[in-house]
């Protein structure tokens, strides 16, 4: 009896392993091979950040997610004042994403693919700083200001809403009596 549950024991801990786990390391060289191979490098501010797959149904790590930059200080190539470099989706892949936020101050190292920058951790791109105020990206909504048109939308629909229904309630004005 012993000896059964000890060879059960044995061949269960080499099958577990044997079995092949999955791989969620990012391979990659130096940041310093990344910098020496980028097409654009530039420092600025997380201004915005959008995923083009919100709201999905899937959403696969190896989909983009869109930082646009309020770029400061140009360091290789020609990126505009404000640049949308993209990066693939961090949580739990091993895409070599680099998870961004608004109000933060990047060195970014670039590469050009499919007529878009993209950026990795392979990349060499580095944090330098957060908490900066974000400069609102031309052409974009002002922070707050949608949810405010919407309330005020609202608002609207319910106040004349509340005048049709108070008016139907009070009926036709009284008829006025001619006096001789």
């Amino acid at each position: 009896m012993v000896r059964r549950l000890t060879l059960g024991l044995v061949v269960a801990l080499v099958v577990m392993g044997l079995t092949p786990h999955p791989a969620a390391a990012c391979l990659c060289g130096s940041p310093e091979e990344g910098r020496a191979g980028a097409d654009v490098a530039f420092t600025g501010v997380v201004a915005a950040v959008e995923d083009p797959s919100f709201p999905g149904w899937y959403a696969s790590t190896g989909d983009p997610i869109l930082y646009t930059f309020a770029v400061e200080e140009v360091i290789r190539g020609s990126p505009d004042e404000f640049t949308v470099v993209r990066s693939t989706r961090i949580e739990g892949s091993g895409s070599c994403a680099i998870d961004m936020a608004i109000g933060e101050r990047w060195e970014i190292y670039a590469h050009w693919s499919d007529g878009n920058l993209w950026t990795t951790s392979c990349s060499g791109s580095q944090r330098l700083a957060a908490g900066i105020p974000a400069p609102p990206v031309p052409g974009s909504w002002p922070p707050g200001m949608l949810v405010g048109l919407l309330a005020l939308g609202v608002a609207a629909l319910i106040g004349s809403g509340w005048f049709v229904a108070r008016s139907r309630r009070q009926g036709p004005p009284p008829a006025t009596s001619g006096s001789a």
